[in-house]
C-alpha cells in the first residue's frame, strides 16, 4: 500500500516529512504541487488510517490518496482511494 498526502506549499510537506520519518516519506513534485509519498510494505488498514491520522495531525494535506497495489493478484491494477482532508 502507498500513502500519498498532497500538500498547499512544501513547509506543510516537510512538517509531515519531519513528523513520519520513521516510515521514510519520499518528498517530491508532481504537476508542481509539494506531495509525500510513504510506501507500505506491510500494511494493514489500521496501521495505513494511523499514517493519515497523523499526517492530518502533523501537516494539514489538503489531499491523502491510499493505493493499493497487489501486484500477486492482479498484476498492473491499482485500486485508488482518496480523502479531501479539508
Amino acid at each position: 500500500m502507498k500513502i500519498v498526502a498532497h500538500y498547499k506549499n512544501e513547509q506543510l510537506q516537510t512538517k509531515g516529512w519531519k513528523a513520519l520519518a520513521r516510515y521514510r516519506p519520499t518528498k517530491m513534485l508532481q504537476d508542481g504541487m509539494p506531495v509525500l509519498s510513504i510506501e507500505l510494505t506491510t500494511s494493514t488498514k489500521d496501521l495505513a488510517n494511523s499514517i493519515v491520522k497523523e499526517l492530518k495531525k502533523e501537516s494539514t494535506p489538503f489531499l491523502i490518496a491510499k493505493v493499493n497495489v497487489d501486484i500477486h493478484k492482479d498484476a498492473g491494477k491499482e485500486t485508488d482511494e482518496r480523502m479531501s482532508v479539508n
